[in-house]
């Protein structure tokens, strides 16, 4: 006798019954969960966090914000300094990415853009920039717009790197 598909497919009223840690997806939301609380009172959270900001600043294109705020909720005696290293960190990210730009765009920067597919990103910040240049980078630095496009652009254009330190600082530190 053949089994019907739908026989195989558990209803809504048998998935409720089930219990929580037999589903595979509250397993893994259980663990990560786990994972967090343990790495939020580890001596090594605040610069995994410091890391973090400064990968996702050069090359990591999830934001910082989806660990961060969990991790702020968890830390909330500390969350000036989380807050501080975060910025940091972000900006040491924002010095090496300016440099990619300033000294290196038409080996790596370029290839960044392709691979990442900021291309439309770029041009429609280059054209921002060229008018605003502080103000196009602390509204790109708040924006989704990636931040990336602007680190390699500033570098490009040869913008002052205090002025591009500062308004990366204001957006970043706002964000």
């Amino acid at each position: 006798m053949k089994r019907s598909r739908s026989a195989c497919i558990p209803t809504f009223e048998a998935l409720l019954r089930t219990p929580a840690s037999s589903l595979p997806t509250i397993r893994y939301m259980t663990r990560a969960k786990q994972w967090s609380e343990r790495l939020a009172k580890s001596d090594k959270a605040l610069w995994f966090v410091g890391v973090g900001s400064f990968l996702e600043a050069i090359i990591v294109p999830i934001p910082i914000e989806v660990v961060l705020i969990p991790f702020m909720l968890a830390n909330r005696d500390r969350i000036w300094l989380i807050a501080t290293i975060t910025t940091i960190g972000c900006l040491l990210g924002a010095v090496v990415g300016y440099g990619v730009g300033f000294f290196l765009f038409q080996s790596i920067g370029q290839s960044m853009i392709s691979t990442f597919g900021w291309e439309e990103s770029l041009n429609a910040f280059r054209v921002n920039f060229d008018s605003y240049g502080f103000w196009s980078i602390l509204a790109v630095g708040i924006t989704p717009i990636p931040f990336q496009v602007a680190m390699l652009t500033a570098g490009v254009a040869r913008y002052p790197l205090l002025w591009f330190l500062l308004a990366s600082g204001i957006a970043r530190g706002i964000r």
